[in-house]
């Protein structure tokens, strides 16, 4: 069994790994400036095109008009947006503890975070951003990431990898996606379960990736 140093530490050389090999041609990892632009700006275009909320503002708008203090809660939570929303960015940004990779175009963003849970080293995907939703810009940039994921997982094996999508529509597309780049024929296993997915490797592997931690002090390379 590993420690939870090994552990740590074989987290941080898979997030090394992988910004290493994903970071080298056209994605890089988004400025503090683009990363504001994608969670500010790109997430209110998204949600401009959802007729839900166009309903939620029309009940503020009500709602503000019958009670005056509904009025002030509202412009409060308007200006706060952007503050949070710099916030989070500079945590994102500066933190070290999760990378936004954004592509060449600046079209679309996907977040990434390792650590270490029940005993393995996880690779957590975050839901992509797109700066036009259904244009196919978050697909070009999976696309491009989906090789030098496989190849440095090959290189770190017993990671699991979680995803969690903004839908079951895209849970199917991302689940799909990590199918092809990580097959069950390389002895990966596949769940997924809504919104949320998970690709382990075989029992075998995994027992062989443990023994391997163990005896290196890290991830095999």
């Amino acid at each position: 069994m590993s420690t939870a140093p090994e552990l740590e530490n074989a987290a941080r050389t898979l997030q090394n790994d992988l910004l290493s090999a994903t970071t080298g041609g056209p994605v890089r990892i988004a400025s503090f400036r683009r990363t504001w632009l994608a969670l500010g700006l790109w997430t209110l275009f998204a949600w401009a095109r959802n007729p839900r909320t166009w309903l939620l503002v029309a009940g503020a708008a009500v709602l503000a008009i019958l009670f005056p203090v509904a009025a002030w809660i509202t412009l409060a939570l308007v200006v706060g947006y952007f503050p949070v929303m710099a916030l989070v960015s500079a945590y994102i940004t500066f933190s070290g503890s999760w990378n936004l990779l954004i592509d060449e175009q600046h079209t679309a963003v996907i977040g990434l975070r390792t650590w270490h849970h029940d005993g393995a080293v996880q690779l957590i995907l975050d839901s992509h951003l797109a700066r036009r939703v259904g244009s196919g810009q978050g697909r070009r940039l999976r696309e491009t990431l989906a090789p030098d994921l496989a190849k440095t997982l090959a290189h770190h094996p017993g990671t699991v990898v979680r995803f969690r999508a903004g839908n079951p529509r895209l849970a199917a597309v991302y689940g799909a996606e990590l199918r092809a780049a990580l097959p069950e024929t390389d002895g990966w296993s596949h769940h997924l379960d809504g919104v949320n997915g998970t690709v382990r490797p075989s029992l075998p592997l995994a027992r062989n990736a443990r023994q391997a931690t163990t005896a290196g002090g890290g991830s095999p390379r």
